[in-house]
């Protein structure tokens, strides 16, 4: 099946309050998810925020290959999709005061992949001052999947490039420079049909590529959109300008990707296949046997052998959601509560974090799912649709109770700089605190039914992921058949395969 797709697709479409003309209310700039390669912002109603004084801007950008193929040099940068959200920025300031909007109070905030690309948009130095907050849900920079970085060997976009070429039967040269190779390439990809362009970049994807996010930012492009990797850029804290932000992830945010088609768990020697394959994938042979260790120490028990299938299904759910999200949005948070405040302000940001821990009654994922990946899009945006936010049919009090109380927060936000400024008292005596630079003064908010205030107590699980010398990082694992589900693809044996579904 063929996505429509066209080529030149920015869009701003703001949502706004009767109240909102001429009132200079905050504004929330909106990036939609869908791995890069698909999705829009024009789906959702954001009526549950624009009824709290805010005005609500949903973007639009380029996808697929249009959005991010990339030859690594020059000629086809790669990141066009992060420069049509850059772009959308700038007009955004321009015009949002005719809509009742303040170009100086400008919060930009995005689910999955649009969480990722709020991520590097707050890193960019060609965003810088363009908006003053960001709300990053279930994605972030520093995420394996979201942006390819020198010195990784998998799935490589000038190689994609060339091999979409192929698919094309584009006529490169096979002597002279690099540049000459990509300028042939882009004269082929503009004289070919848009659709066939669709059509081959789609095959690509799920017939050579098993799935894989293929088309995705890139660093060090000539655009400056992301001149370095977002890690060198967050560890600059001399030139990091941080900004106030709300950043988090679902409690079982690595859920989906956990293939179990029977609904029965896995059996520990699948368990075990799993886990060693995943490893060898994506780490080199020196790093293995110390990544084993750590994934034991951190995740298995010693009596795991006896444990119930479903048991150790719930721990591959534990690995994937923080290989995937949780240690590197916590890491992303460290380091943003480390940068000081470079705005002569004198004032140093917030970094607040949460959990999401609650399932709306609509879900339509399996039970074992839990509160799975972006779970709390719906109820900030206004899903399902309905003609009151509030009230929608088939959804519960306690839906209603957590769209009132994560808009609120979240609108907050938009506003102060602060999702629980003072005085704040519903829920009574709800206080979000700072997230600490330190491991000793890290709290997150548990947003549910009864949110509380805790620590966060999986220091060990960031450490596997983000504190091992010499890994090699995957090229693709959300929002798509990713990491896991290639993996499968790839590598588990018949048996296996005719056991899961490979989301």
């Amino acid at each position: 099946m063929v996505r429509p797709m066209i080529q030149h697709c920015t869009t701003c479409e703001p949502t706004r309050n009767k109240l909102a003309a001429g009132a200079n209310q905050p504004v929330m700039v909106y990036l939609h998810p869908g791995g890069f390669y698909g999705g829009s912002g024009a789906k959702y109603n954001y009526t549950n925020l624009a009824l709290k004084g805010v005005v609500v801007v949903s973007v639009s950008f380029r996808l697929d290959m249009f959005g991010y193929l990339s030859t690594q040099d020059d000629v086809i940068p790669g990141n066009f999709g992060l420069l049509d959200a850059a772009l959308a920025l700038e007009f955004v300031k321009a015009i949002i005061e005719d809509f009742g909007g303040n170009p100086q109070e400008i919060t930009l905030f995005g689910a999955s992949s649009g969480a990722s690309m709020v991520s590097i948009l707050t890193l960019s130095p060609l965003t810088r001052g363009k908006f003053q907050r960001a709300i990053i849900q279930s994605g972030g920079a520093l995420c394996p999947w979201s942006v390819f970085t020198p010195g990784r060997t998998m799935n490589v976009p000038a190689d994609i490039a060339l091999a979409l070429g192929r698919r094309l039967n584009c006529s490169l040269p096979t002597a002279g420079s690099k540049e000459d190779v990509s300028r042939d390439l882009l004269a082929c990809l503009r004289a070919a049909d848009v659709h066939t362009l669709v059509q081959e970049s789609v095959a690509m994807q799920t017939q050579d590529y098993r799935g894989n996010m293929i088309f995705i930012p890139v660093s060090g492009d000539s655009f400056g959109v992301l001149p370095e990797t977002p890690e060198k850029l967050l560890t600059k804290t001399a030139e990091l300008v941080a900004i106030p932000t709300i950043v988090g992830f679902t409690t079982n945010d690595g859920s989906w990707q956990v293939p179990d088609a029977e609904d029965d768990g896995v059996s520990y020697l699948e368990f075990e296949f799993i886990i060693n394959a995943l490893i060898a994938t994506y780490f080199p042979p020196s790093n293995r046997s110390e990544v084993y260790q750590r994934v034991q120490k951190a995740y298995v028990p010693s009596h795991a052998p006896s444990l119930a299938p479903v048991q150790l299904r719930t721990i591959l759910i534990n690995i994937a959601t923080d290989f995937s999200m949780a240690a590197y949005i916590i890491k992303q948070a460290r380091l943003f509560a480390h940068a000081g405040d470079h705005t002569g302000s004198g004032k140093k940001p917030g970094t607040f974090v949460y959990q999401f821990d609650y399932r709306p009654s609509y879900s339509a994922d399996p039970l074992w799912h839990g509160v799975g990946h972006a779970d709390e899009k719906g109820l900030v945006l206004g899903l399902p649709p309905g003609p009151d936010p509030f009230n929608y049919p088939n959804t519960t009090a306690e839906d209603r109770f957590m769209a009132e109380l994560i808009t609120t927060m979240w609108s907050n936000f938009a506003k102060f700089g602060d999702p629980t400024p003072q005085p704040f008292d519903w829920p009574e005596g709800l206080r979000w605190p700072n997230f600490g630079a330190s491991p000793d003064h890290q709290e997150l908010l548990l947003i549910g039914v009864e949110p509380k205030i805790q620590k966060f107590a999986r220091n060990e699980s960031v450490v596997v992921w983000t504190g091992t010398s010499g890994m090699s990082m995957p090229s693709s694992c959300a929002s798509s058949t990713l990491h896991l589900g290639a993996l499968f693809c790839a590598m588990l044996s018949s048996l296996i395969f005719s056991k899961f579904s490979f989301l």
